[in-house]
């Protein structure tokens, strides 16, 4: 969420892209803004709004946006509604007596939830007179996850679709039926409303019948003709299919991109006997972000020729030198370094090319995949 005080996406940009790789990260910044907002408003942004920008949510740097914050915010008066989802707070925050007396003060409480829970029943714990509670309580009966279909992205990047297997009871509905449900009532009351804070609501792009239709608009779209391959209407098949910074797609989270492919919930896939490498990937069971790959951040199990470290363990040879971005930390730059992997075991040490990186190395970073890395 960007500051108050980058008031511009231009401002923003500026802000968010780092001083010796600027023009490479400038690029995919100013993708990624344009086409998420995209998703957000559709045709109302455009290049001469910046994309609708302005209408984003800004926070105070200053501000505590922690669960903590959010009850002491409560607590002060300064927040009026809370609503709360799949949560009981009644129950594990530390503070029980803060926590309590800060939902004392709201005038308004929200809980969707398969029961009522403590929290939902605060006013009615021992020892308390439910009169000297203002606070009016909600409670939203939502479904429980065999009651409602979707999507599930497990701890290996791997999106699977779950079917209900059974009908809600009663008057209880999936958590994003509920939101729909509460979103379209919200814009009935301010359609006719001339504040400009109700035309965010307004206008917004909104037009879900189901969840595969959330999906779809996660994994993105092509919005007008792009050369003579990407096709206006078409789903993104990839993350590629989204690098354009004029408006001409839009994607709710890039790292889906692809995941409806070609007009297929490819989430939905089964396919358990089809290992063409033999290495147990399954490249057509489910979908894996991003763009389907089995495999991440594998490049560090190599060296600078592309051969592994480790043959027994061997996954994947790369083909040839490691090529990309290098020299991205120079000793001017090398006070702090944030350095990232992801590998499969513990370790309190990395070892790259031969080296052990210590904090504050000076390091040349050879990169195949995508890496997210800082340095101060």
């Amino acid at each position: 969420m960007p500051a108050a005080k980058k008031k511009t996406a231009k401002r923003w940009l500026r802000a968010n892209v780092l001083s010796f790789i600027r023009n490479k990260l400038k690029i995919f910044n100013t993708n990624f803004l344009c086409y998420h907002i995209k998703a957000f408003y559709g045709d109302e942004a455009t290049a001469a709004n910046e994309f609708r920008y302005a209408w984003l949510p800004k926070r105070n740097p200053a501000k505590d946006y922690s669960v903590y914050g959010i009850f002491e915010s409560a607590l002060a008066g300064s927040m009026k509604m809370l609503w709360i989802v799949g949560q009981n707070p009644a129950v594990t925050m530390p503070n029980l007596k803060l926590t309590l007396d800060a939902m004392g003060k709201l005038d308004m409480l929200v809980v969707q939830e398969l029961w009522e829970t403590e929290t939902a029943a605060f006013w009615q714990r021992p020892g308390l007179d439910p009169k000297s509670i203002p606070t009016e309580v909600i409670l939203l009966p939502a479904a429980f996850f065999m009651e409602k279909q979707g999507s599930v992205t497990n701890s290996g990047a791997m999106v699977q679709w779950r079917y209900a297997t059974v009908k809600p009871p009663g008057q209880a509905k999936p958590d994003g039926e509920i939101v729909d449900l509460v979103f379209r009532r919200v814009r009935e009351l301010v359609k006719d409303s001339s504040d400009p804070k109700d035309e965010i609501i307004r206008k917004a792009s909104w037009t879900y019948t189901n969840p595969e239709d959330v999906l779809r608009e996660i994994n993105g779209r092509i919005l007008r003709n792009v050369g003579t391959d990407l096709k206006a209407g078409a789903l993104a098949s990839g993350v590629g299919d989204l690098l354009h910074e004029d408006g001409s797609s839009s994607s709710g989270c890039w790292i889906y991109a692809g995941v409806f492919g070609g007009g297929e919930n490819l989430s939905k896939r089964r396919d358990s006997r089809t290992d063409p490498g033999g290495l147990g990937l399954f490249p057509n069971f489910g979908w894996t972000w991003p763009n389907n790959k089995r495999i991440l951040y594998n490049r560090a199990s190599c060296d600078r020729h592309g051969k592994p470290y480790r043959t027994q363990h061997r996954k994947r040879k790369q083909p040839g030198p490691a090529t990309g971005v290098e020299n991205l930390c120079p000793a001017r730059n090398r006070q702090r370094m944030v350095f990232e992997v992801l590998i499969k075991r513990a370790a309190v040490t990395v070892q790259l090319e031969g080296q052990i990186i210590e904090p504050g190395d000076p390091v040349v970073v050879r990169a195949r995949a995508s890496l997210i890395f800082g340095c101060s």
